[in-house]
């Protein structure tokens, strides 16, 4: 299971749910592989994992000189998380019941239909396909269901 999940604005302005995968992660490691997928994107806030330290430089290296550290009214990575390292936002995001780069196309279709999910399964589904396969027609078929279809 992934150590650091991140809530991350993408060059377009939407935001997307990203989560690490290996063993052991550090948060840096983390944060860093968060920049290998959107190069051009910014954490937004930390969903869940360990808390990420004020020692880790949580802003993108690619646009440096381009951002500023919160003047946009964004929390930073550490505020998001509360003392005791659980999530603010209780229905951001959970770790997914299933491990979609386990099963096909038609076997993840097939659990969608079978599994009662919460939204926040859903959404930690997603994250996992994005972050793995990445295959559209896996992506489209949890927004189905995240949209009630």
């Amino acid at each position: 299971m992934p150590e650091y999940s991140f809530l991350v604005r993408k060059e377009d302005n939407t935001e997307t749910e990203y989560r690490t995968r290996g063993n052991a992660l550090s948060a840096q490691e983390a944060v860093d592989r968060t920049y290998e997928r959107y190069p051009n994107g910014k954490i937004i806030k930390q969903l869940y994992g360990s808390p990420v330290p004020d020692s880790v430089d949580v802003l993108n290296p690619n646009l440096e000189g381009e951002q500023e550290a919160d003047d946009d009214g964004d929390q930073t990575v550490a505020e998001s998380v509360t003392e005791d390292g659980e999530e603010e936002d209780d229905a951001a995001m959970v770790p997914p019941p299933i491990d979609p780069a386990e099963f096909t196309v038609k076997e993840v279709r097939a659990e969608l239909a079978e599994r009662d999910m919460s939204d926040g399964e859903l959404r930690g589904l997603r994250v996992s396909e994005e972050g793995g396969e990445n295959r559209v027609t896996v992506i489209d078929a949890i927004d189905d269901r995240l949209n009630g279809e």
